[in-house]
C-alpha cells in the first residue's frame, strides 16, 4: 500500500470531513463509518477521484479496453461507471484502514484503532476518549435505525400477512418505528391485529405508552444482521401455517 504521507488534496478534504465527523459523534459503529467514507467518496468529482487514487498508488483498468469503435455510448458510460465503483470500493477499504488500525496512510487520517463488541456490533472511538454508556448507546441505536430500519422490514411483514389471507394498512410510519393494521374475515369472525415493528429491541422503552395504550397484538424485531432473511423465512412453513390458522405465531 503507497503511503500518502501529506496526503495530497483530496485526500486531506476527505480526511478533514471524516475527522469532524468523529469528533461530533465521539462512537461510531463500523457500519456507520464505513458509510460516511463512502459518501465523503460518491460526492467526489472523476478528477478528484482519479487523483485520490493516484495518490494512494491504486491502478484503474483502462475503461473500454475492449476498443470497439463502434461501441455505444452507453457502454462506454457503463463501463466508466462499474471502473469508478471498483475503484471507491478499493479506496473506501484503505481509508477504513487507516481510521481504524495503526497503518496510517496520512498524517491527517482520523485515529480511531480503540474498539469494542457490543450488541453483536463492532463500534470504534478517538483513542483520547473513553467509552461513556450513553454515547454508545446513542451510536447503538443510530446504527440499528440504518441496518435494519422498520420500513425496510414492513414490506416483508406485509408480504407473510397477506399470504396468511390479511389485508394490510400503515397508521404510523417512521425511521423508528412502523405500526400496522391487519384485518382477516373468516366467516362471521373478524380478526384485527396491531402490529408494531422497531429496528431493535433498545427501541422498546420508547414506544412503551404506545404499547400499552393500543390494542397491540404484536412487537415485532429484527434477528441482529440476520433479521431480513430471517422474516423472510417465515412465509413458509409451520409458523405460517399456525398464523393462519390460529392468528399468533409459534413453531
Amino acid at each position: 500500500m503507497a503511503h500518502a504521507a501529506g496526503g495530497g488534496g483530496v485526500l486531506k478534504r476527505v480526511f478533514s470531513e471524516l475527522s469532524a465527523f468523529l469528533n461530533e459523534r465521539k462512537v461510531v459503529s463500523e457500519g456507520e463509518l464505513r458509510l460516511k467514507i463512502r459518501e465523503c467518496l460518491s460526492a467526489l468529482s472523476d478528477a478528484e477521484m482519479r487523483e485520490l487514487e493516484k495518490n494512494l498508488g491504486i491502478g484503474r483498468e483502462k475503461e473500454g479496453a475492449r476498443g470497439k469503435a463502434e461501441e455505444r455510448a452507453e457502454e462506454r458510460a457503463e463501463e466508466r461507471a462499474e471502473a469508478r465503483e471498483e475503484a471507491v470500493k478499493s479506496v473506501e477499504e484503505i481509508i477504513f484502514r487507516s481510521i481504524t488500525t495503526r497503518e496510517k496512510i496520512s498524517v491527517f487520517s482520523p485515529d480511531c484503532h480503540t474498539k469494542i463488541n457490543y450488541q453483536g456490533e463492532i463500534f470504534y472511538c478517538l483513542p483520547t476518549h473513553k467509552f461513556f454508556a450513553e454515547e454508545l448507546e446513542q451510536a447503538f441505536l443510530r446504527w440499528s435505525k440504518i441496518r435494519s430500519a422498520a420500513s425496510m422490514l414492513s414490506g416483508v411483514v406485509e408480504d407473510f400477512l397477506r399470504r396468511c389471507g390479511y389485508s394490510t394498512r400503515s397508521l404510523q410510519k417512521d425511521e423508528e418505528c412502523e405500526v400496522l393494521e391487519a384485518e382477516k374475515v373468516h366467516g362471521d369472525r373478524k380478526r384485527k391485529l396491531r402490529i408494531l415493528i422497531l429496528p431493535s429491541i433498545k427501541f422498546v422503552p420508547r414506544f412503551l405508552r404506545k404499547i400499552s395504550q393500543t390494542n397491540l397484538r404484536i412487537l415485532l424485531l429484527p434477528f441482529r444482521r440476520r433479521g431480513r432473511q430471517h422474516l423472510s423465512s417465515l412465509s413458509s412453513g409451520s409458523m405460517r401455517r399456525n398464523f393462519h390458522q390460529n392468528g399468533e405465531f409459534g413453531s
